[in-house]
């Protein structure tokens, strides 16, 4: 009714010859030609703002979309890269199968390339503590610092009579 178009054939050969559609026929093409009228008087100038409005809703929209698709494709990411690296592990860890071991023979030198001899026990003790000394040192000093860090956090924290308590005790 509202659209202004024709009615077809056979819908007006229906209106003609039933009463009832007739009548709820006419009342309805009153009811869209009073509103028609009366529109004209109710029209209104849009905010100037609206249309910035309604932008700004669709783009966020849009940007709470990629949001959660850029954080599912990120948890996916990182599900998949802690898969890889645990199934290499294992990989790695598994001990290999005896028909994976390549079964080479030693060569044997034919003769003696170099004329090296067996050092001295004493000698081998010397190269043992100059190796270790560097290792040695730094491990003391790390926990010269871990003693002295502990310390201070426990006299800035804890109260004094809990420090003294433990200062008597001899444990600190």
């Amino acid at each position: 009714m509202d659209a202004g178009v024709a009615l077809p054939g056979w819908t007006r050969q229906h209106l003609e010859s039933c009463p009832r559609c007739r009548e709820f026929y006419e009342s309805g093409m009153a009811l869209a030609q009073r509103l028609s009228a009366s529109v004209g008087g109710e029209k209104r100038e849009p905010s100037p703002f609206l249309h910035g409005k309604i932008m700004s809703t669709v783009r966020s929209g849009k940007n709470e979309g990629r949001q959660a698709v850029a954080a599912r494709l990120g948890w996916a990411v990182a599900v998949g890269a802690a898969c890889v690296m645990a199934a290499s592990i294992v990989w790695l860890r598994r001990a290999p199968a005896p028909h994976q071991i390549a079964s080479k023979p030693i060569p044997v030198p034919a003769r003696q390339v170099l004329n090296a001899g067996v050092p001295a026990p004493a000698r081998v003790n010397q190269w043992v503590e100059t190796s270790e000394a560097p290792l040695e040192n730094e491990t003391k000093l790390v926990l010269n610092d871990a003693k002295t860090a502990m310390n201070t956090l426990a006299k800035s924290l804890l109260p004094d009579d809990l420090l003294g308590s433990s200062a008597k005790n001899g444990t600190h």
